[in-house]
């Protein structure tokens, strides 16, 4: 880390990360949130990341203050200005071409890997002309994808007196959710990526001590894995709306799903449960409206919409993603936000959604079979939870909606230890080098 002639540590950092606003995905919306507490800790900071040329980022009240470095998009994160016009890329195109051919995963493995490569040169030439420019002597990069993690390495072999901290959300190449949706190549090649990574960080942060404990398995390539630090999720308050207590309303018990299904993240069991309800309770079933905002992959949407069409008392309703403070505004405004993990469960981490529903006040539906989700709903007392079985996920309808019949659904207390300003100031002590006080900071 660079400093002045015998003077305090220079609060200069170099962001590298392929979320990034407006993308609607939590990562992107967390950082903006994390960027905004650093800000008004003195730090000056660059972001290289997948900008999206259309986004009036010079009035955003947080990113326009900010340097902002576009490097394109990469294989894991599509084209924004496309994704937010519906329309193909190139890019999409050709994956979708060799979906259907007798290649297959193979195929999509190669255009993953090209595109990879070519996003990780442009943003290292970016990088390196930013830390030369601004005299920059910290970088944090925030994994997934392993794209910024595989940079960040290559800036460090290059430049030897940089501090490079990498900050892991999530499992990369042991990652069982993930892993299935890729070939063997593009495994391989991430697995090699992560392990070129791993050996160039001077410093590691974990978002829970289940993912430090899963990285402690590579202590031999970096010492320093075990010393790392645990920041968690959270929620900034400052993000949400000001809403007046029963605005809008509806007169149905609404419960809402903000966030994409994909994979074995799905609503099918959920919906099924719904026509349990229309079945055993009909009483119950008409006071309720089920609403699903974000994306959905077409073969599951197909299957859940067939579900659908044979509900005649439960209101369902589709639309598709939001701005971050207009999902905010949705959780806040509805009876019971819901919850839907991956089938394939997670034993290292806990949704980021949940953080936010949090902050929004009001009681959870979780349907889930994780363990760390469960035990956090149970201990702060979150609101339901159940596997994801019709018969299951049917009994604590049967449970929310009766309640709220009787007036009885309690909102969210004590949430204040999960905002997100608490989180901040352990990371600023942590890039300033302080890992004592950052280790005590609660």
């Amino acid at each position: 880390m660079k400093r002045s002639e015998g003077g305090p540590v220079q609060k200069k950092l170099l962001i590298l990360t392929t979320y990034f606003p407006p993308q609607t995905e939590i990562a992107a919306a967390r950082l903006k949130n994390i960027i905004r507490r650093l800000l008004r800790l003195s730090w000056d900071i660059c972001c290289v990341s997948p900008v999206d040329l259309s986004y009036d980022y010079a009035a955003d009240e947080v990113l326009g203050k900010i340097t902002l470095i576009a490097a394109g998009t990469t294989a894991r994160v599509p084209g924004l200005r496309a994704a937010a016009s519906g329309r193909r890329t190139l890019y999409g195109s050709l994956q979708d071409l060799v979906a259907g051919s007798p290649l297959g995963k193979p195929a999509k493995g190669l255009l993953h890997a090209f595109r990879t490569a070519r996003w990780c040169r442009k943003a290292y030439a970016l990088s390196l002309q930013a830390i030369s420019r601004y005299l920059i002597g910290t970088v944090l990069v925030t994994v997934p994808g392993i794209e910024a993690a595989y940079v960040g390495g290559k800036l460090k072999r290059r430049v030897k007196d940089l501090r490079l901290f990498c900050e892991y959300r999530d499992l990369i190449s042991d990652n069982r959710i993930y892993g299935e949706f890729y070939s063997r190549l593009e495994n391989a090649v991430m697995r090699k990526m992560e392990k070129a990574a791993i050996r160039a960080v001077d410093r590691f942060i974990y978002l829970t001590p289940e993912i430090k404990h899963v990285y402690g398995q590579y202590v031999h390539y970096n010492a320093a894995i075990p010393d790392g630090i645990v920041l968690t999720n959270g929620y900034d308050r400052e993000s949400y709306p000001d809403l007046l207590p029963g605005a809008d309303r509806e007169d149905r018990l609404v419960i809402s799903h903000v966030g994409h299904f994909y994979g074995s993240r799905s609503a099918t069991n959920f919906v099924s449960a719904l026509a349990l309800l229309e079945e055993q309770e009909p009483q119950l079933a008409r006071s309720l409206h089920v609403r699903f905002i974000g994306k959905t992959e077409a073969a599951m949407r197909g299957e859940i919409e067939r579900i659908c069409v044979k509900l005649r008392l439960v209101r369902v309703s589709f639309s598709e993603p939001v701005p971050h403070r207009q999902a905010l505004e949705i959780m806040m405004r509805t009876d019971v936000n819901l919850v839907i993990t991956h089938r394939t469960g997670s034993e290292y981490a806990i949704p980021g959604k949940i953080f936010e529903y949090i902050g929004a006040g009001r009681p959870i539906l979780a349907v889930t079979s994780d363990p760390l989700l469960i035990k956090l709903m149970r201990e702060e007392n979150l609101g339901w939870v159940c596997p994801d079985e019709p018969e299951a996920i049917l009994r604590c309808l049967i449970t929310v909606c009766a309640l709220w019949l009787e007036d009885r659904l309690e909102p969210i207390s004590g949430a204040d230890k999960f905002e997100l300003s608490r989180i901040v100031k352990k990371l600023d002590s942590y890039l300033l080098g302080d890992e004592i006080r950052a280790q005590a900071l609660r």
